[in-house]
């Protein structure tokens, strides 16, 4: 039986000029960019178990074409053709439930191809 993932909190500095932002998935309105096709942010997400209260602290830089940066080892990205919340919502959960495995080690080895994990290469 697969551990139901739950992304308990999501937010970021940076989609709106000097403005901390928190997104609510549970909505298909929420934060939308000045520039929706000139966006660049890292996201971070706070992800865990249904069945549990703790998370763990994953990142993602959320982009548009014309700002993907260089492969990195310690970066992951998520490029947008235009941005959204509705699609960066669609993108984030779908990323989260792919990842669901039938224990919490599988579903982080999912995970971090996904997402950063705040512990890699430490």
């Amino acid at each position: 039986m697969f551990r139901e993932l739950d992304l308990k909190s999501a937010f970021t500095f940076g989609l709106l000029p000097g403005v901390w932002v928190e997104f609510d998935f549970d909505y298909d309105a929420g934060p939308e960019a000045p520039a929706p096709d000139d966006v660049t942010f890292l996201l971070q997400l706070e992800i865990g178990t249904k069945e549990d209260s703790w998370a763990e602290s994953f990142s993602v830089f959320v982009v548009t074409p014309n700002n993907r940066p260089k492969r990195s080892p310690r970066t992951r990205v998520l490029e947008l053709p235009r941005y959204s919340h509705l699609a960066l919502k669609g993108h984030v959960i779908k990323a989260i439930a792919a990842c669901q495995r039938d224990n919490w080690h599988e579903c982080m080895l999912e995970l971090r191809k996904r997402f950063l994990w705040e512990w890699e290469g430490k």
